[in-house]
């Protein structure tokens, strides 16, 4: 399998499964929250935070570069995720199952997403710590 090949870290592997047992469900009607809540309604604040801090650490190197980002996050922000809102309110319409199955696929992928960047943290303070470790040792006078 893919995921055993390329050594993917498991939280990684499980999101991406999670995701695409979703995508073949094939229920548009859990396909577009998930795209909604999960994404575009929630990564445009995540990159715009990423964003400030580059150009606060290094304003001069990336002033055109933060406004080609803060463009492109703005568009995915503002008019895909009322584009999606939309759509998924077209698909459920006023049936309350289809509303419910849509709100449990949501709480499901943002645990999901949850789980996958408290495993990248997880791996962060692994890392440092194993480097932190090592110049510890290198540096050591014995």
């Amino acid at each position: 399998m893919a995921f055993s090949a390329s050594e993917t870290p498991k939280e990684a592997a499980v999101f991406v499964k999670s995701t695409f047992n979703i995508i073949y469900s094939y229920k548009s009607h859990l396909q577009s929250p998930i795209f909604l809540f999960g994404r575009e309604d929630l990564m445009p604040r995540i990159f715009m935070q990423i964003v400030e801090n580059i150009h606060q650490n290094f304003p001069k190197n990336i002033s055109t570069f933060k406004y080609y980002l803060e463009r492109h996050i703005e568009v995915d922000g503002d008019k895909h995720s009322h584009l999606a809102l939309q759509m998924t309110s077209n698909l459920c319409d006023t049936d309350a199952q289809l509303w419910l199955e849509a709100e449990n696929a949501i709480v499901y992928t943002l645990q999901k997403r949850i789980d996958l960047w408290d495993g990248v943290y997880r791996e962060i303070k692994k890392n440092k710590l194993l480097a932190k470790n090592i110049n510890n040792s290198f540096f050591s006078v014995n």
